[in-house]
């Protein structure tokens, strides 16, 4: 039960940032974002760092793996753990499958 809540976790995570990064139907408002503004043009063009924030706000609404784990999970010190999970899983996720994605 567990294991298999970690892996919807890390999948959700996965496909958020993916979502967010490389969807063509987010590419309007990320587009807009990026020529607004430096730095979140940055954050929404990076899987690792919107896994991260994804993670996060996981964590923040209580069903981040560390509620399952921990019986204290709302620490910031676990909630910055379900960041770096997120942000660590959509990243390797992402240089497993982005060959796949765009063709190569």
């Amino acid at each position: 039960m567990y294991l298999g809540y970690l892996l919807c976790f890390i999948l959700a995570c996965y496909g958020g940032a993916n979502g967010i990064v490389y969807s063509s139907l987010l590419s309007t408002p990320r587009n807009w974002i990026v020529s607004r503004s430096v730095f979140f043009g940055k954050l929404i063009t990076c899987p690792m760092c919107v896994g991260f924030w994804i993670g996060v706000m996981f964590s923040m609404s209580g069903i981040g793996p560390t509620a399952y784990y921990v019986i204290e999970s709302y620490s910031p010190f676990f909630t910055l753990a379900d960041g770096f999970v997120g942000s660590a899983s959509a990243w390797i996720l992402h240089l497993l499958l982005y060959e796949k994605m765009v063709g190569k």
